[in-house]
């Protein structure tokens, strides 16, 4: 039980998706041009994915949306979000 709880207080302390930690002396609008920077990302891999397997929307989406929100709880989301993202939907892929 101690565990659980340890692990819920220790949620609540990670950022939350998109919330954006500028580091010290960024320009006024870094935090806007990182969460658009991360939106383009997310639709043209996406967009890359669907393309290639498009009954496969839900899933593919799913995992996008993880990956994004993994991304945001490290310091630098936009270098790893692409590369989660390719982690997450090649992780549900069906086996061929």
């Amino acid at each position: 039980m101690t565990s659980q709880v340890n692990s819920l207080n220790a949620r609540k302390n990670l950022p939350k998706a998109g919330n954006c930690r500028p580091p010290e002396n960024a320009p006024a609008d870094y935090c806007q041009k990182l969460k658009n920077g991360i939106a383009r990302l997310r639709t043209a891999i996406q967009a890359q994915y669907e393309e290639a397997f498009p009954a496969e929307h839900e899933w593919i989406a799913r995992a996008v949306r993880e990956a994004e929100k993994a991304a945001w709880a490290t310091p630098f989301p936009s270098l790893f979000f692409p590369a989660l993202a390719h982690l997450r939907v090649h992780e549900g892929m069906p086996s061929a």
